[in-house]
C-alpha cells in the first residue's frame, strides 16, 4: 500500500478572518507497510493569503501525528487552505485542510450609488442609495441592521438588513420644499456617514390638458396634474 498523509484534526472549522483556528491543525502519517512513523518531518504551508502557523515544520510522534501549531488564518473571508507535506519511503506525500474564513465585527459604512441626486420637491427619487457594510478589512458584512434617516423628507425604509454582499439600500422621498436634504445612515458601534440630495423646482418635458384638468410630465418622467378633476 502506498504511504499516506490524512488529517487528524482541525479541518472544516468556521473562523473569524484574523484569528486563531479553535482546533489546531494536525496530520497522522502512515508508512507503505501500514504504519506510524516517528521521526519524520511535516512540513505545514498556508495558501497565499491564509495566514500563518507558528510551527511550519513538525516531526511525528510515536503515533505519527504532527501539528502546525496555532494556525492565524488570514483576513479575507473566503475558504483557506494549508498543506501538510512529508516525504516517506521514499515518496512525498501531502493534504489539504480547509477552514471558513468569516468576516469580522461592522467597521465602516460606504455609500456605492446613488449618492447626490436632486429631484423635483415632492418626488420620490428612482434611483436606490445603496450603501455597503464592511469590516475592518474590507469583506462584506452579512445581516447587519442599517438605519436611514433624513433632516427633512422621507426614505421608503427606515431600516435594512446587508445581504451576503454586505449591502443595504432605501429611496429619498424628497420633500415639498426645495433645498438641500441630508441622509444619515448608522449601524451599532459603527460610525455615521451622510449623504446630500436636493429638492428642486419641477422641470416639465410636456403637458396634456383638457376643460377642467391639465397635466404635466417632468424631465424625470413624474407625473403631475392639476385641475377640478387632478
Amino acid at each position: 500500500m502506498p504511504p499516506t498523509l490524512t488529517v487528524q484534526a482541525g479541518a472544516n472549522q468556521s473562523v473569524v478572518v484574523a484569528t486563531a483556528t479553535p482546533v489546531s491543525p494536525s496530520v497522522t502519517l502512515t508508512d507503505s507497510h501500514g504504519r506510524h512513523p516517528a521521526g519524520i518531518t511535516v512540513t505545514f504551508t498556508p495558501d497565499s493569503g491564509a495566514g500563518s502557523v507558528s510551527t511550519p515544520s513538525a516531526k511525528t510522534d510515536n503515533s505519527g501525528d504532527a501539528s502546525a501549531g496555532v494556525w492565524m488564518i488570514g483576513t479575507v473571508a473566503t475558504t483557506q487552505h494549508l498543506t501538510a507535506s512529508a516525504t516517506v519511503d521514499g515518496t512525498v506525500v501531502n493534504t489539504t485542510l480547509s477552514v471558513t474564513a468569516l468576516p469580522g465585527r461592522a467597521a465602516v459604512i460606504k455609500i456605492v450609488s446613488g449618492d447626490a441626486q436632486n429631484g423635483p420637491y415632492g418626488a420620490t427619487l428612482v434611483t436606490p442609495i445603496q450603501v455597503s457594510v464592511r469590516d475592518q478589512y474590507g469583506n462584506a458584512t452579512p445581516g447587519v441592521n442599517v438605519r436611514f434617516s433624513v433632516d427633512t423628507g422621507g426614505v421608503t425604509a427606515v431600516t435594512g438588513t446587508t445581504g451576503a454582499d454586505g449591502t443595504a439600500s432605501t429611496r429619498v422621498r424628497l420633500p415639498l420644499t426645495m433645498g438641500p436634504v441630508v441622509l444619515s445612515i448608522a449601524a451599532d458601534s459603527v460610525p455615521e456617514v451622510t449623504s446630500s440630495f436636493t429638492s428642486r423646482g419641477i422641470r416639465f418635458a410636456s403637458f396634456t390638458m383638457d376643460a377642467n384638468t391639465t397635466c404635466g410630465l417632468s424631465v424625470e418622467g413624474y407625473p403631475y396634474c392639476w385641475g377640478d378633476n387632478a
